[in-house]
């Protein structure tokens, strides 16, 4: 350590010496930035994905909103003759509601 020391802060340097501090300074700062980035970029990704996971619990939990997947599902389960549990049964009968409410609007206009 003293000798590392010796050398950075003895008053005499070689332009051989600047140029050997200043390559490693700036490989050392390149690897940093790519680790940072890539880094970077992992946590973007993953905060993405749970960000994504939870909008869909909280449309399918809270708001009761479903996707045309889960409609489909939920038809072919019903179908089946299978019960949906009850936050299906909610969200499916809040679709249902609205899709006939749509329909008789639909039918108000051709009259």
């Amino acid at each position: 350590m003293s000798i590392i020391s010796e050398f950075l802060n003895s008053t005499e340097m070689r332009a051989l010496d600047v140029i050997i501090i200043t390559v490693i300074s700036s490989l050392i700062f390149w690897l940093m930035t790519g680790l940072l980035s890539k880094l970077g970029r992992l946590i973007r990704s993953f905060i993405t994905r749970i960000y994504k996971h939870l909008n869909y619990l909280f449309r399918k939990y809270v708001l009761f909103k479903i996707s045309t997947e889960d409609l489909f599902a939920y038809s072919k389960r019903i179908s089946n003759g299978e019960n949906l549990k009850w936050y299906e049964k909610r969200a499916f009968d809040k679709f249902n509601n609205r899709f006939k409410e749509e329909t008789k609007r639909i039918k108000t206009f051709e009259k």
